[in-house]
């Protein structure tokens, strides 16, 4: 009977110690994906950043959010704020209307006066953009971006009036770009 009980108790000792080493084998686990994930998060970063340095790139939207809040599901080739060098454009437009450029809406171009990137110190920290644009019909415009290290984006276009409108999708280079851009007025 001792002999039993002696038996149980090692048995009880030996699956305690062996639980503890799998806790702890999960517990290093966990931390290495982190640790990956990090790194993986600080690469698309770092690319993200020097897509933005180009100042060549498309945000292709596909919601639209008015200044009361409202949001509305819109074509993300119709539908971007774009920079090409010294130049943006900002185009809002619909496939089911005729408009005054063409893709049933309106596209404005404008002249970059100011291209102000803050990276943030983290990783997992998004990235800030502001870009102040004027231009001939559209007067002066502020687009402020948040920018997360996958690419997704919101731009908030304001104009002198007050008037804005917030654009959430997706930053893409010019190639990867999938636009088709109306006539212009500048």
């Amino acid at each position: 009977m001792k002999r039993i009980v002696s038996i149980l108790l090692l048995l009880c000792i030996v699956a305690t110690y062996s639980t503890a080493q799998e806790k702890k084998s999960r517990a290093e686990l966990r931390k290495e994906k982190k640790e990956q994930r990090e790194k993986e998060m600080a690469v698309k970063k770092e690319q993200m950043i020097a897509l933005l340095e180009t100042r060549q790139w498309i945000l292709e939207a596909n919601t639209l959010q008015d200044r009361s809040g409202q949001s509305y599901i819109i074509e993300s080739n119709l539908n971007f704020v774009g920079v090409v060098k010294e130049k943006a454009t900002v185009q809002l437009g619909v496939s089911d209307q005729m408009g005054l450029n063409g893709v049933g809406g309106i596209t404005l171009d404008g002249t970059i006066s100011k291209y102000e990137m803050n990276p943030g110190k983290k990783a997992n920290s998004g990235i800030t953009l502001e870009i102040n644009v004027s231009g001939a019909v559209m007067g002066f415009v502020t687009i402020n971006f948040s920018i997360g290290a996958d690419g997704g984006a919101s731009a908030t276009v304001t104009g002198m009036n007050g008037e804005r409108l917030t654009y959430r999708g997706d930053i893409k280079s010019l190639a990867e770009s999938t636009v088709f851009k109306g006539s212009s007025f500048n």
